[in-house]
């Protein structure tokens, strides 16, 4: 039998048998995912609440909390983004395959400069 878990909060569960084990609010199918999305949106506490009649002002603070708590874990967050752009990504890719057909060939050339093509 699977169990329910409560997630620190009474109002917060997860089931695996319930949307995949995702958080829901508890004897809801509503996830907290959800309700953070729908809260980014725009859309008002009185719309979300609503729009889902089985949802209370709690539920939705604690979903809310829940969310917070979650980010409080132990996570490290990158500070910065790496960014290749598409031609760079196909460039990078087009010297691999050239390299790799070198090797293949058993040609020693060099394919670009930052390149070591250099099989014998």
């Amino acid at each position: 039998m699977l169990k329910v878990r409560e997630m620190g909060h009474k109002s917060i569960q997860s089931d695996p048998s319930i949307m995949m084990g995702k958080p829901v609010i508890a004897g809801t199918r509503i996830t907290v995912e959800l309700i953070l999305e729908k809260l980014a949106a725009g859309e008002t506490m009185e719309q979300l609440l609503e729009a889902h009649p089985r949802l209370t002002r709690e539920a939705v603070q604690a979903a809310l909390a829940f969310a917070a708590d979650a980010l409080r874990a132990d996570v490290i967050y990158p500070t910065r983004l790496l960014y290749f752009s598409e031609y760079q990504v196909n460039h990078h890719l087009a010297m691999a395959v050239c390299c790799l057909a070198n090797k293949v060939a058993k040609i020693s050339t060099a394919c670009c400069p930052r390149w070591s093509c250099s099989w014998a």
